[in-house]
């Protein structure tokens, strides 16, 4: 346990403390309340309890500091001198005590050294220098500093490689806790003047001078990118050289993690960078609420939604979806960007035929006995300029409701005759909008012998289908 002969190392103390400081004869710990309560020796009012509450604490042979929660420093002991000489009204957010000295990061995080008692040991040439800082320690002769990059700047002593957690300081050293928790790193204090400044310049300085191209805002490139580093080494202390990174070229689609290492004579600094590649544009598939025919047309009004997506970077924007309800072809785009900034746009195109085609009855014989000879046929018309005429159908019913179905030959454009009982793909190649299978001519040869009341309907290319147009009697003989 150590030398407990003030009383200032027991087995045991119940708190709860949020806080303790050890010098070599007495204790202070904070408690959660931020009370000051000491114990051990107490020859010079050094170990008195203080009300506070105290936000930071810390203790020397024959003196206790601490920082109240407004920031003010109180001291106490000093061979019995009225404290309140020892006092500072900062505000401070962090305090150390040495042998007749105290020290304290103040609101600019810079170092504030005033001396204790009139015997007490001049550190004012510590005031103003390095910085910014977020804790201070101090022991019998020297003071060192935590700086916000986590490097320890001192007077009085050498200083650590860094960059730590926390620091610490005895009589005889300083020691630093490795920044990730890995090891302590100590560090001798010296005999000689204490005001003397040490910087931690052998800390391996080391930057990232340059990405080219640099990120988007979303931390994401559209191509390979170039690293430089800059490192800075010749040492005041222990006149090192520093041997820095070369150009790294990064490419490839992907998270990449690059390591840039220097090394001097106090060992290794990696300056680790994650480079995020996107080359590759994002994919946008349309898909649509319905099938189309065949011949990929629509009868009925069509939605069209975008399917997004990107392996990489991931999606940013895409296409709301799009109704399309006006009859003819029609293009919609389907547009997507990437986090890296990639784009592409899809056309999408969008045959929409809603309306049903019309057929006519152009031959003779209605009400009328007629003989069907060689060359001689039922005929009429049937028009669609939209999706284009796929089949008319001619309906012969006779006095008892008996109907025949006759499939018309179609010729829609160059005077031959096609049997159309279904387009295929190659039909509807060409059709619609005035193309192919816009206007026909329909043909039934051979009709049965007979009086009939006939009929035709027609059918689009888009399935649409004509509702049976009654034309009259026909008597064929």
């Amino acid at each position: 346990m150590g030398d407990n002969t003030s009383g200032q190392a027991p087995h045991w103390r119940p708190g709860p403390y949020s806080t303790i400081t050890a010098a070599s004869n007495h204790t202070c710990a904070l408690t959660t309340t931020g009370r000051a309560d000491c114990w051990g020796s107490n020859d010079y009012g050094q170990a008195s309890d203080r009300r506070g509450p105290f936000s930071a604490i810390d203790t020397s042979q024959y003196y206790t500091c601490a920082v109240t929660v407004a920031g003010a420093a109180a001291c106490w002991g000093s061979y019995g001198i009225d404290d309140s000489e020892l006092d500072r009204p900062g505000p401070y957010t962090d305090i150390a005590v040495g042998s007749g000295f105290a020290c304290a990061v103040d609101t600019d995080d810079a170092i504030d050294c005033w001396t204790l008692g009139s015997y007490g040991r001049d550190m004012t040439e510590v005031d103003g220098e390095g910085g910014p800082y977020t804790a201070v320690t101090a022991s019998e002769n020297h003071v060192c500093a935590l700086a916000s990059d986590g490097y320890a700047d001192c007077w009085g002593s050498q200083s650590g490689a860094g960059p730590y957690l926390t620091i610490d300081a005895s009589p005889s050293q300083t020691c630093g806790l490795i920044h990730d928790g890995s090891a302590v790193e100590c560090w001798p204090a010296w005999e000689s003047d204490p005001t003397v400044y040490t910087r931690r310049d052998f800390a391996l300085p080391m930057t990232v001078s340059s990405w080219l191209p640099t990120p988007n805002a979303d931390g994401w490139h559209r191509e390979p990118v170039s690293i430089t580093y800059s490192c800075s080494g010749g040492v005041t202390y222990f006149g090192t050289t520093t041997t820095c990174p070369d150009r790294t070229d990064v490419t490839g689609d992907g998270i990449h993690s690059i390591a840039g290492i220097a090394v001097d004579d106090t060992g290794e600094l990696q300056v680790t960078n994650t480079v995020n590649i996107d080359t590759t544009a994002p994919t946008v598939l349309p898909l649509f609420d319905s099938q189309p025919t065949q011949g990929g047309w629509f009868n009925r009004q069509v939605l069209v939604t975008f399917d997004c997506s990107d392996a990489t970077s991931g999606v940013a924007t895409c296409s709301s979806p799009v109704t399309v309800d006006t009859d003819g072809i029609t293009t919609v785009n389907g547009t997507a960007t990437d986090m890296a900034d990639n784009a592409t746009s899809t056309p999408v195109t969008v045959k929409l035929d809603m309306q049903a085609p019309t057929s006519t009855y152009a031959g003779e014989g209605l009400g009328l006995g007629i003989s069907i000879t060689p060359g001689s046929a039922l005929t009429g018309t049937a028009d669609d300029t939209t999706s284009g005429i796929g089949a008319v159908t001619v309906r012969l019913t006779d006095a008892d409701g008996a109907t025949t179905s006759l499939d018309a030959e179609l010729d829609c454009s160059t005077g031959e005759l096609m049997i159309h009982r279904g387009p295929s793909a190659e039909d509807d190649a060409n059709a619609g909008l005035g193309g192919e299978g816009a206007s026909c001519t329909w043909r039934v040869d051979n009709a049965p012998s007979g009086s009939w009341t006939l009929s035709t309907s027609a059918s689009d290319m888009a399935g649409n289908v004509e509702e049976p147009v009654d034309h009259g009697t026909v008597i064929i003989v």
